[in-house]
């Protein structure tokens, strides 16, 4: 029952093949939520010049400001540029296809399985002096097979676009793994060339995610607790650590000059969600929330892709104070088991989770506000913590039993993992379809706007309008300022051939909210569908007139105008439209402009047409 270098390789071919068990059959998913913001719909995916853009940040924004759907994809990618590597590689080997992209995630994920075994393994090796003592109760396997087979990891891995998540948990583990070897290895080269591969990595998390800010603190508790290193000692080992974590502050200290607005960027870099809630609200929240992500490790039931988590504003909350006095208690739990008498590895493995956690958790969990206060994805790598420490005590309690005791044990973990591995394979059948999905989401928190929407768009593009209908007014109820969801609700009445009902519905939102080109885009199409064209090319125009001139713009107003009969006005935004498209390497609308110039010289006549 205890590790032999001998059962490495089966431990090894049980995390691969659980985790292509657990995972493989959900390559031919589709991409849901975010994916299509970040990757089908983002021309720094599909693009590769922004790689050779990144240290010329004035040449990226004047190329990439206005092209771009969301303007945080901005500053992410500029913050996370290996992540979007990734991505950029997956789309050139395989396009848009999702298999190429869900198969990496999968692969990542049981990189990061291995990485865990393999860190534990050599903690173990190094304290027991490769004995194992039989202190050790199958920590490194039990602990990467319940990591990797917990359902709670699935919004990390079958979601798409949370790479970012579990890709900076691999340079995390990487760095950590480099950075023990670089203590323990018994060869002077091999130390060295791992403490400067340590580096590298870290340099590598730091690229990917902003999570990986924290590793200097978690290398400096492996050091402590762990290897049982003297403060003084460690510290001075991680300089070039602590010296690299500034990346993020001053690529962040870039953007801000770049865009020549640091009083209003610096502070949004650090609270994304405006006035929805203050620093010190969401810092309170995140004291109970951090708990509920250690309810979900625990007890993995009704796990939600989209939590409507309540917002706490005070620390005398009941629940708060609640909250405090349990976390006090696992602190002071992992401070027994340092000052312990008789320390052993298990327990210093515990007592080194316990405070591993927090720390991991800290830069989505703390006074950094974010515009979820809750996601099933941050408890990722934190996980990582749980599981380390829920298996080494584990193994603490049963060492020194009899026979009997460590068999029921050992049973008990397998039947654990095989209750999680089912699990997850019921969790991942939930991402089968944007449909199911957003059912799921809707039915465990119906008063949320976003999954409401969420959903109504899934039948949307399904065309079960019927069905669409009450899921995007519950939305509008929920949240009557929502941009997307009047988008949304018009686009279908227009689907539906109801235009009048859309432009109610656009021209309601117009009064009441600052301007919006796509909804003023479809207004101009409703028009259109109504037979107003005088009303919809004075509205294109409108926005024509104030720096709107897209290629999208001007097509629109080429095909209203030669539907009047207006050849040589139609003609004259085609160019205008073509020659938009040829600028924008972001935009490829050849499909639409080119049977809008047939069309135009069908009408027209020949001699009046050219290319441009």
């Amino acid at each position: 029952m205890s590790i032999s270098l001998d059962s490495r390789p089966v431990h090894l071919l049980v995390l691969i093949f659980s985790g292509i068990a657990l995972y493989g059959f959900t390559l031919g998913y589709p991409f849901v939520f975010d994916s299509f913001i970040y990757i089908i719909g983002n021309p720094l995916i599909t693009d590769s010049d922004p790689f050779f853009l990144y240290f010329d940040i004035e040449k990226y924004f004047d190329t990439y400001l206005n092209r771009l759907s969301h303007r945080d994809l901005l500053s992410s990618f500029l913050l996370r540029p290996i992540a979007y590597l990734s991505f950029h590689l997956n789309y050139l080997q395989g396009g848009l296809n999702p298999a190429g992209f869900r198969l990496v995630n999968i692969a990542i994920h049981i990189s990061n399985a291995l990485l865990l075994y393999h860190i534990l393994s050599s903690v173990i090796i190094q304290r027991t002096n490769g004995t194992d003592s039989g202190q050790a109760f199958a920590v490194p396997f039990f602990a990467s097979l319940l990591f990797l087979i917990h359902p709670l990891q699935s919004q990390s891995v079958t979601y798409i676009a949370q790479r970012f998540t579990s890709l900076v948990a691999f340079f995390y583990l990487a760095t950590m793994l480099l950075y023990i070897q670089s203590r323990v290895a018994e060869n002077a080269s091999v130390r060295k060339w791992c403490y400067i591969g340590s580096i590298v990595t870290l340099i590598m998390g730091l690229l990917t995610k902003e999570c990986a800010f924290t590793l200097p603190v978690t290398l400096l508790l492996v050091d402590g607790i762990l290897l049982q290193r003297s403060l003084r000692d460690a510290v001075n080992r991680l300089v070039p650590h602590l010296v690299c974590i500034w990346l993020i502050p001053v690529q962040v200290l870039r953007i801000a000059h770049e865009m020549r607005a640091a009083d209003i960027l610096l502070p949004s870099a650090t609270n994304i969600v405006g006035n929805i809630y203050t620093r010190s609200e969401y810092a309170i929240t995140q004291i109970r929330a951090i708990l509920s992500y250690l309810r979900l490790l625990i007890l993995p039931y009704n796990l939600n892709f989209d939590p409507d988590y309540p917002l706490y504003r005070s620390l005398l909350h009941p629940e708060i104070i609640l909250s405090i006095l349990i976390w006090t208690a696992i602190l002071g739990a992992g401070i027994c088991l340092i000052r312990r008498r008789e320390r052993t590895v298990s327990t210093d493995l515990a007592a080194f989770s316990i405070f591993w956690f927090p720390v991991a958790i800290s830069v989505s969990s703390s006074f950094i506000p974010l515009e979820d206060l809750m996601f099933e994805h941050r408890s990722y790598l934190p996980s990582v913590a749980f599981f380390t420490g829920t298996v080494a005590y584990f193994s603490h309690a049963v060492a020194g039993r009899k026979e009997v005791c460590k068999r029921a044990a050992l049973v008990s973990l397998w039947l654990m993992a095989l209750t999680f591995g089912l699990l997850t394979i019921q969790r991942n059948k939930t991402y089968s379809s944007n449909i199911s999905l957003w059912q799921d989401t809707v039915k465990k928190n119906p008063g949320k706007a976003r999954p409401n929407l969420a959903l109504g768009n899934a039948y949307l593009n399904d065309k079960q309008y019927e069905k669409a209908l009450p899921y995007l007014e519950k939305s509008l109820e929920l949240a009557p300022k929502y941009t997307e969801a009047h988008l949304s609700m018009g686009s279908a009445f227009q689907q539906m051939g109801m235009p009048q009902k859309a432009i109610e519905i656009y021209e309601a939102y117009l009064e009441k909210f600052p301007p919006d080109l796509t909804m003023q885009m479809n207004l101009s199409l409703a028009y259109a569908e109504m037979g107003w064209y005088p009303q919809a090319i004075d509205l294109l125009q409108q926005l024509e007139t104030k720096n709107y001139a897209t290629a999208g713009v001007l097509g629109l107003l080429s095909e209203l105008n030669l539907r009047m009969g207006k050849h040589v006005n139609a003609l004259s935004y085609l160019v205008r439209a073509m020659k938009a498209d040829q600028e924008d390497p972001t935009v490829d609308l050849s499909d639409i402009l080119e049977p809008l110039r047939k069309k135009i010289l069908d009408q027209g006549g020949r001699n009046s047409a050219a290319r441009p």
